[in-house]
This record gives structure tokens, sequence and C-alpha cells, in this order.
């Protein structure tokens, strides 16, 4: 079967990295800002191509300030064949899970996006993945 969607994030799971690891939602109330709130992902890959160096760049945007960007990860990813999911045709599926930090200095809305690129080649964006979530102050 020939392969029509190369090198693409299909899907990502968000968890607050509390003792629990709760699914992000899409709100959080918070009773003190500023805040370091930890957050798990687990992406899903689409066709991927076994033993190449990949790179999740992970950074989000602030709605009070949509013209700073914040990076927050490098994330370097690199699956063997024998590791893949249903490889096939010099592609497979993988998955992958990782932690970070958001520092939230104020309540607002965040954009996350994680982009895939290939390490040997930087500047092309191979796919993009966006999520959204707000950080109000708890009521007290």
């Amino acid at each position: 079967m020939k392969k029509e969607f190369i090198e693409k994030i299909q899907d990502v799971k968000l968890y607050h990295s509390d003792d629990a690891n709760t699914p992000l939602g899409v709100a959080y109330d918070i009773s003190k800002f500023p805040v370091d709130f930890g957050v798990t992902f687990k992406v899903f890959f689409f066709n991927l191509v076994p033993n190449k160096d990949y790179v999740i760049v992970l950074y989000y945007i602030a709605g009070n300030k949509p013209e700073e960007l914040h990076l927050l990860n490098n994330v370097t990813l690199n699956v063997q064949s024998g590791d893949m999911i249903k490889y096939q045709d010099g592609y497979g599926l993988a998955f992958g899970t990782f932690s970070t930090i958001f520092p939230i200095d104020q309540e607002g809305e965040l954009m996350i996006v994680l982009e895939l690129r290939a390490l040997d080649n930087m500047e092309r964006i191979l796919d993009t993945y966006s999520t959204y979530i707000t950080f109000e102050e708890k009521a007290k």
C-alpha cells in the first residue's frame, strides 16, 4: 500500500504531571501565580522513517502576549524499526512520552504547539500540532 501521509503527528494526549497523571483539561484554577505546571505529553506518530533522527520542538504562546513565543523543549526522537507498530514499506507508527514544566506567570490562555522536524533539516517543519488551555485564579 502506498503511504500518502508521511512523517506526521497523529495525536497528542496531555496529562498533568501529578501523582495521578490526570488527563489535562481545557481550564485550570490556580490558587497562586506564578506557578510551575508540570505536563506530560504522549505523542503518537504516523509513518515515521525508522532510525531517522527527529526533533519535537515544543513551545507556547500566551494569549495576552501573542507576539512572544516561549520555547520549552527540543525533544529528540529516533525509533528503530523493531520498535515500530505496523512497520511496512519503509515506514511505521510509533509513540513517545516526555514531560516538561510550564512556567505560568499569570492567568490567561495558552496555545501549546508541537512541531515535528528532521534533525538534518531543522528549517523544514514536517508537521504541527496545537492545542489550547486556560489558567485562571481560583475564586477565594
